[in-house]
């Protein structure tokens, strides 16, 4: 049985491996007077940077471990491997415009041998994902990428389909915006594998345009992006991501937010100021947040989804000793004891005689 929402997080410090942090929003100033060490930490640490500039919205996620996280979980390939934390990048990168816990999925179905890769995210940090690989020859049906939108004022979500057409994530995802979004989008994700089959680095950039913003700039900027290779600035240069991003966007575009960023204090400490100049610039990389693999399954949460099937069929299940149950996402394992089916009769019972 598979939970496909991701509910509230209830205890930050629940988490897989390490201490969970939560939504983390960190000043980047903070970071200026760390020792060595403890700047090397934070700069490999998955988290996902936002920034603005006068004409664009920035976003540079590294979700490197998550990535891992994820391999050891499913037991992936390297193939498993770079689908699943290229769709990890990708809707968390999304996810990030949204708010709260807003979510983003993504579905690829019948795609290099597997029959399904799964990857949702909110805009808290939260990601997690799956793989299944068909035993058998998969049939020749339509291959597809679906990307949802699960939103706070829709009361259904907002969903664009991509063909496959042998195309790499990157190039889906940008369909995706090109076609359902049409918001003009520079975007990459890439996970690149070791020989020793260990993950060097998983991680993407998305930059859209803000209105007004001059025609030409994506294109612009899209070139940037695909001439660099994150893994390479990131593990090789030893570059954080806040350093990286002024190398995918053109030199004007800093200028003039530097400009901006600046006449927007003068206007601050001169209210006889009638300047006409656009004030929206604003400093690069001012906040991130956390980025954990982590799923919010729990016994209860199987539990309530049982209460759905009905007393006959539970009956078949404690009479035939199917007492396991199994996350999708994360391979954790539950198991049904006497007292479980006690408590789901009992409820069954109560709903009865309400209705």
């Amino acid at each position: 049985m598979m939970i496909s929402l991701l509910g509230k997080r209830i205890n930050a410090s629940s988490s897989i491996g390490c201490n969970k942090v939560g939504l983390v929003l960190i000043p980047l100033s903070r970071f200026s007077t760390q020792s060595a060490a403890t700047k090397e930490h934070w700069r490999v640490r998955d988290q996902l940077i936002r920034a603005h500039t006068h004409n664009l919205q920035i976003a540079l996620i590294n979700n490197t471990r998550a990535t891992k996280v994820a391999k050891e979980k499913h037991t992936l390939d390297n193939t498993g491997t770079k689908l699943l934390g290229e769709c990890m990048s990708g809707v968390s990168l999304m996810a990030s415009l949204l708010e709260g816990e807003e979510r983003v999925t993504v579905e690829a179905n019948n795609i290099d041998g597997y029959e399904r890769v799964y990857a949702e995210a909110i805009q808290l940090g939260e990601v997690r994902g799956l793989v299944a690989k068909s035993a058998t020859p998969l049939p020749l049906t339509k291959s597809i990428l679906s990307i949802r939108k699960i939103l706070y004022q829709q009361a259904k979500p907002v969903t664009g389909i991509i063909d496959l057409k042998d195309a790499d994530i990157t190039s889906l995802f940008r369909q995706y915006f090109h076609i359902s979004e049409q918001i003009p989008t520079a975007f990459k994700v890439e996970t690149v594998m070791q020989e020793n089959e260990h993950v060097k680095f998983s991680g993407g950039v998305l930059i859209q345009t803000l209105p007004n913003a001059p025609s030409g700039l994506i294109e612009e900027v899209q070139k940037r992006v695909s001439s660099h290779t994150l893994a390479e600035l990131f593990v090789d240069s030893k570059m954080s991501l806040s350093e990286i991003i002024p190398l995918l966007i053109p030199k004007e575009e800093l200028t003039l937010t530097h400009k901006n960023t600046q006449n927007k204090e003068n206007k601050n400490n001169n209210e006889n100021n009638n300047s006409n100049s656009d004030n929206n610039g604003v400093q690069l990389a001012t906040t991130r947040t956390l980025i954990d693999f982590h799923c919010r399954c729990s016994k209860n949460a199987f539990r309530d989804k049982l209460l759905t099937i009905g007393a006959a069929e539970l009956e078949t299940l404690k009479n035939d000793k199917q007492r396991d149950m199994h996350c999708y996402f994360c391979s954790k394992k539950y198991e049904l004891t006497d007292q479980d089916f006690e408590w789901l009769f009992e409820k069954i019972r109560e709903k009865e005689k309400q209705s």
